[in-house]
């Protein structure tokens, strides 16, 4: 989502609580398509071409293992899973069976080819409210709660859902998120 009004880029990576940001900023963007992704490397390309540099670009970032569960309950029927069993889905997506439409990780997503941050800002799904109330500063709007947007009903903790084998499998599928953010499991 871009901003020429508030001169703002938010990367919207799945399952990181971006419906609830959507929904508070769609205000602040003239033209908005919901569920428009915008890729950092095409903001890289447009801060080049259009000027953007003065643009503050953020996105946020959700501890990779429970990223997993929330997924798991929110995207798995649409990809023929629907009756797998987390320990199932974990170990098709190990073997390479596609579990989402995104790229698995997050810094993929936040980098250039050669590793740069293009993000001006990183927030944590673990603290997003507070995290959004940053954004709203450095953008120049009023604080606002976020809602809470596609919440799945009835589930447990992310680390009951694992056992030693899956949460190795998730560790190194996200090793780079998890050694970059230092993320860990349990907290």
């Amino acid at each position: 989502m871009i901003s020429h009004t508030h001169n703002f880029i938010f990367i919207h990576i799945p399952k990181t609580g971006g419906s609830s940001v959507d929904d508070v900023l769609k205000k602040y963007v003239r033209r908005w398509v919901l569920h428009e992704y915008v890729y950092p490397d095409a903001v890289h390309k447009a801060e080049k071409r259009n000027g953007f540099k003065n643009y503050f670009s953020f996105c946020f970032v959700r501890n990779p293992w429970d990223k997993i569960v929330s997924q798991y309950h929110f995207n798995r029927d649409k990809f023929g899973m629907t009756d797998y069993t987390f320990d199932e889905y974990v170990h098709a997506f190990n073997e390479g069976k596609r579990i989402s439409w995104f790229n698995p990780d997050f810094l993929s997503w936040m980098t250039d080819d050669d590793g740069n941050m293009l993000m001006d800002f990183v927030g944590r799904f673990e603290k997003l409210q507070e995290d959004f109330d940053y954004v709203c500063d450095q953008i120049k709007i009023p604080k606002q709660e976020l809602p809470h947007h596609v919440k799945t009903e009835n589930r447990t903790h992310y680390t009951e859902y694992y056992n030693e084998e899956t949460k190795q499998i998730i560790a190194e599928k996200y090793m780079n998120d998890i050694e970059y953010f230092g993320y860990e499991f349990g907290i």
